[in-house]
């Protein structure tokens, strides 16, 4: 019994120091992957956003993560090729986005906290929520399947929670030992 618990105990270590290195060290170069979740701003809360390649036509929009009718167009492919976007807290946790392009400032508030998403609209209006998501140097290419455009962006993606697996599973693997050794 006291080999399994010794085990169990390495194992939960383990877990934990692979959790803590995952959410310390993220990795550097991303494989492509199809993403449509949330982003945050940069430390500065503020980023940019640039049209990388011309495509068939579209618009790279940025929406309230709780509310994708609440929207704001930063790119429009052939018109605006770039558009930077400042965060600032409006009460609460409520923040204004200000986008800035060559069409003007626009505003999108965000309710309830700074997360929000982008997607892309085609030429005929469609619009896709999901795009192949990799890493550039120092920041991120969006490139969408639906328009063919490339944006590239110094924002981030929301980080999947894989550490935090890591991490929780070790912890509850300690918190069990305590508990048996206890008994």
């Amino acid at each position: 019994m006291k080999r399994a618990s010794k085990s169990a105990g390495f194992l939960s270590m383990i877990c934990i120091i692979a959790g803590l290195a995952v959410a310390a060290f993220p990795t550097t170069s991303l494989a492509s992957i199809t993403y449509g979740g949330a982003w945050e701003p940069t430390g500065s809360y503020a980023f940019t956003v640039d049209i990388t390649e011309q495509s068939l036509g579209g618009s790279l929009y940025i929406y309230d993560w709780g509310n994708i009718a609440n929207s704001v167009k930063a790119i429009a492919d052939g018109n605006i090729s770039s558009a930077t976007i400042i965060f600032t807290p409006s009460g609460g946790s409520n923040y204004t986005a200000t986008v800035y392009n060559s069409s003007g400032p626009h505003t999108l508030n965000l309710i309830g906290d700074i997360r929000f998403g982008f997607y892309f609209e085609n030429a005929t209006g469609g619009t896709s929520p999901t795009y192949l998501l990799s890493d550039t140097n120092g920041g991120h290419l969006l490139t969408s399947t639906a328009t063919g455009m490339q944006v590239t962006t110094n924002a981030n993606p929301v980080p999947i929670p894989a550490a935090a697996l890591l991490l929780g599973t070790g912890l509850i693997g300690l918190v069990v030992i305590r508990r048996r050794r206890k008994s």
